[in-house]
């Protein structure tokens, strides 16, 4: 299974539909893990229980949380492993991904290799001064980063397994897994979403991309290196903010009914910031000039 490193640096916020439930399932067999039961199943390196627990008990609230609003029971695993067991010909250390039927959360590192994994080498003094500021520690901020992109993963399994939609482009596949996850975490833990917030304020503030526009991202997508992909997510956390603030928890269902997975309806960019716009007072496209200007101007 080769991949360009290009691809492989950037699952951490996609469905790495590569794999099968079966290869997954085969990788685990042959680590000595220790399990976690309960209603999402949790295989983790031994010595590293607190936080296999902790993430087990997120995405079990998560799930809690969507099947009391709809009907669709969920069925996924979780594996949480250290470096030592981390799949590294599959994904690097330090990137979460989810693959048919499995997240794939890894056991934490430390701020330096959190900083060189996320392509903070420009911009992490002001990172410092804003988790200063906040009164966060830099390992709090890790810790919140790492829950709710788990609940970002658990998105992608909802949408391509649960629901009733079908993401017409590869912006709108990322961006509601994103709202998923938010949804979620503006119910069940504000303080954690609000440390999450603050490592994206600051990339969408201060990195400088050299792509910009929603075009980019669905033709360059994982090409276009770590810092500018990931500058595209903190973008998304921002776009989402405001279509929650315009139909709360809804969108999900407002999704769902304008990109329904049986219809053969192409969507241009224009097509989708209007139909996500009808009740939002313009705030998509003011946020998709916002981000266009990076490069434009």
């Amino acid at each position: 299974m080769k991949k360009s490193l290009a691809i492989l640096l950037l699952v951490s916020f996609i469905s790495y539909t590569a794999l099968s439930q079966s290869t997954n399932d085969s990788l685990i067999n042959t680590l000595n893990t220790d399990i976690i039961p309960g209603k999402v199943p949790t295989y983790y390196t031994p010595g590293n229980i607190e936080i296999a627990t902790d993430l087990q008990k997120t995405i079990t609230s998560a799930i809690n949380f969507y099947e009391g609003i709809q009907s669709n029971k969920f069925h996924i695993k979780l594996a949480v492993l250290d470096s030592v067991q981390w799949p590294s010909t599959w994904v690097p250390y330090g990137f979460v991904f989810y693959s048919d039927g499995w997240i794939f959360m890894n056991t934490g590192m430390d701020y330096g290799n959190f900083k060189k994994v996320y392509g903070l080498g420009k911009i992490y003094t002001h990172l410092d001064t804003e988790l200063k500021n906040q009164k966060v520690t830099n390992a709090k901020m890790i810790e919140s980063f790492y829950k709710v992109y788990a609940i970002h993963e658990l998105g992608h399994y909802f949408i391509s397994r649960l629901s009733n939609a079908k993401p017409p482009d590869k912006w709108t596949n990322e961006f509601i897994a994103t709202f998923f996850s938010y949804s979620f975490f503006k119910n069940y833990d504000q303080n954690s979403l609000k440390e999450f917030e603050l490592f994206h304020k600051i990339d969408r503030d201060f990195y400088q991309p050299k792509y910009s526009t929603i075009a980019d991202f669905n033709k360059v997508y994982m090409s276009m290196g770590v810092e500018n992909y990931v500058w595209y997510h903190s973008n998304f956390y921002f776009l989402v903010e405001a279509l929650y603030k315009c139909y709360g928890r809804e969108f999900l269902h407002i999704y769902e009914e304008i990109f329904t997975k049986n219809s053969e309806k192409t969507f241009t960019t224009e097509d989708i910031i209007q139909l996500i716009d009808r009740d939002c007072s313009g705030e998509v496209k003011k946020w998709v000039n916002s981000i266009e200007s990076k490069t434009n101007n």
